[in-house]
């Protein structure tokens, strides 16, 4: 689970900053070269934040799902005690389509379960379902 800043995909995994499992995909059918990078907080490629989330090359007919899911932390309470686990979401500093490579002019949708988007540019794009 290493995320390579910059490399265009079209699914990522990756632990973000308080230990959630973070997993990102583009559903439909992805033409050649189309997909997105993310770009993790200090460039890291593990256990960070997203700074950002680029679109590149996605048609109407794709889809963006990010996923987030809790794990159980390293260090539990013991005892009689419940489990501990992450949060539970991730914050996304910055998504847009400005990625070098093939222009975007429509998004099927954006599903963001428990995932907090600070800000989103998407010049010229039509989104259907958020």
């Amino acid at each position: 689970m290493a995320i390579l800043p910059g490399q265009i995909v079209s699914s990522a995994t990756y632990t973000d900053a308080d230990g959630d499992t973070v997993s990102i995909k583009v559903t439909g059918t992805v033409a050649a070269g189309a997909g997105f990078s993310v770009e993790l907080a200090g460039l890291a490629t593990d256990n960070a934040d997203a700074t950002r989330i680029n679109l590149s090359g996605l048609t109407k007919d794709n889809g963006l799902q990010v996923v987030v899911t809790p794990n159980a932390l390293a260090t539990q309470p013991g005892g009689a005690f419940a489990e501990l686990y992450s949060p539970g979401y991730t914050n996304v500093a910055f998504l847009s389509n400005d990625a070098p490579g093939t222009a975007m002019t429509d998004l099927g949708g954006i599903q963001l379960s428990a995932a907090v988007v600070h800000s989103m540019s998407l010049d010229g794009i039509a989104v259907g379902n958020i």
